[in-house]
């Protein structure tokens, strides 16, 4: 029922953002200035490069807005992606990149290298929050600024030329901000707009964790994040004691499993966790789950480092041949990162001899997300060990 009511509210509040500025927009149009004819005849090209100008402008101030509510509640930031371009700190030092992103918007990346106690996880947990609905809160101010200028403009220049300009800002950027706001809603499993992620924020402490736990791995200190992060290893490995007891297999929960195996399998940690190993029972035990698991984009990876780690022992080696049968008859590796996994799964298996292949960096890619994270070290540093010892 609360899920229903927060739904309801979800949409009314969106469709009544978007509406009052679409609302205002064509009301301003119409009834406020009075177009007189030739006014909106700019050349083609000259709204097309205004549009692009004001889409590039929104999309960096709402990312920006991220960064800065980081920033303002005490936690550095790694790197900011917009659109094309990034800014990413390496060495001390902020570096401007043109990046391979296939993608309209961005993301900001806090630099949080650990979680000391429960007092600092609090307190990174309500920045995390307010940095994550800023950015929506930036789009609005940003349109409500740049509106108010542009009808100022309009207002007091007789040039028809200027006063198209900003018409055309506008609109363009009225267009715009209805679709970041928009997007700000999506929820799927890959892709968590920045409204529904605040709700989980600020109500689920386990997806916190592992998001912190992430960030970690992306921070200018992965190896120093590894050292330092017991306490927030110790908790998310008490939250999945939690969950396995009601047998959860959200996505969360399978993520956070496939990396605490990789940093198994990777030499980081001496003994797999007895909760993580009674989890792979549980996978194993359900085939629903298991062909859940095989047969997701998402998931697949899990699947992978299941018959790694099932390799590893003797009486489970036969386990993992059938595993890897089953792999083999459901997909193909028809994607880079596919074509790694299969490489991978292979030179431990004894299948085909990859090392060359493993050994270059540039082929490794365990993320969907991969265009993005292929900017940090820390991203690697578990495969290369890995590749190293296989």
């Amino acid at each position: 029922m609360k899920k229903k009511k927060y739904r309801i509210l979800k949409e009314l509040v969106g469709g009544g953002i978007i509406g009052f500025i679409l609302g205002f927009s064509i009301l301003f149009i119409r009834d406020y200035i009075h177009i007189p004819e030739g006014f909106v005849k700019l050349p083609f090209y000259i709204n097309i490069l205004i549009f692009i100008f004001t889409f590039f402008l929104a999309v960096t101030l709402h990312e920006f807005g991220h960064a800065l509510s980081f920033i303002s509640n005490g936690i550095k930031m790694r790197a900011i992606f917009f659109t094309i371009f990034a800014l990413i700190k390496e060495d001390n030092k902020w570096k401007f990149k043109l990046t391979s992103m296939k993608t309209v918007g961005g993301i900001a990346i806090p630099d949080i290298i650990s979680v000391k106690d429960e007092k600092d996880f609090q307190s990174k947990q309500e920045a995390f929050g307010k940095a994550v609905i800023m950015g929506p809160i930036s789009s609005l101010i940003v349109w409500i600024v740049l509106t108010f200028i542009s009808i100022v403009m309009i207002k007091f220049t007789s040039s028809i030329y200027i006063r198209a300009g900003f018409l055309s800002l506008i609109l363009s950027l009225s267009g715009i901000t209805i679709f970041l706001l928009a997007t700000s809603f999506i929820k799927k499993d890959l892709v968590i707009g920045d409204f529904p992620a605040y709700k989980i924020i600020k109500s689920d402490s386990f997806f916190c964790g592992i998001q912190f736990y992430g960030y970690g791995y992306l921070s200018s200190q992965p190896e120093k994040s590894r050292d330092e992060n017991t306490y927030l290893r110790e908790y998310i490995l008490e939250e999945l004691e939690e969950k396995y007891k009601n047998k959860d297999s959200h996505w969360f929960t399978l993520s956070i499993i496939d990396t605490i195996i990789v940093e198994y399998l990777a030499g980081y940690l001496e003994k797999l966790p007895m909760i993580i190993e009674n989890y792979i029972s549980f996978i194993l035990e359900n085939p629903d789950i298991l062909s859940k698991i095989r047969s997701s984009v998402m998931f697949e990876i899990l699947y992978f480092h299941i018959i790694m780690l099932l390799h590893r022992e003797e009486y489970t080696r036969e386990k993992s041949f059938e595993l890897y049968k089953n792999l083999k008859n459901t997909i193909e590796p028809n994607t880079p990162k596919r074509k790694y996994l299969f490489k991978q799964i292979e030179q431990i298996l004894g299948i085909r001899d990859n090392k060359d292949y493993l050994m270059d960096r540039k082929n490794i890619i365990t993320s969907d997300v991969h265009q993005i994270y292929k900017y940090f070290h820390g991203y690697y540093i578990d495969e290369i060990r890995i590749n190293e010892m296989i």
